[in-house]
């Protein structure tokens, strides 16, 4: 049961923590690609679409791994939840 006490924690901050370093990365990748046009003085459409395309997938891992992290938690819950009851049962 302490196992699956735990694994709830994990699962909690393996759901909570990626979406936001994706939107962290998300940001700071953005500030840069407006940052380099800017001092360029030149808008290169082209260039701010490969630079948007590039940080938007750290937005996307972070809610792949966040999706992942949420099937855990559910698992890590029922199966706490389960121990508890046969350990309870048990006790009686």
């Amino acid at each position: 049961m302490k196992f699956w006490s735990r694994a709830i924690w994990v699962s909690v901050v393996m759901t909570i923590a990626p979406p936001m370093l994706g939107l962290i990365g998300t940001v700071i990748g953005m500030q840069k690609a407006f940052a380099s046009m800017g001092n360029s003085g030149i808008g290169d459409p082209l260039a701010l679409s490969g630079h948007i395309s590039m940080v938007l997938l750290s937005t996307l891992w972070g809610l792949v791994f966040s999706a992942i992290g949420l099937v855990l938690l559910i698992i890590s819950v029922i199966r706490f939840f389960s121990c508890r009851a046969q350990h309870q049962s048990s006790a009686s």
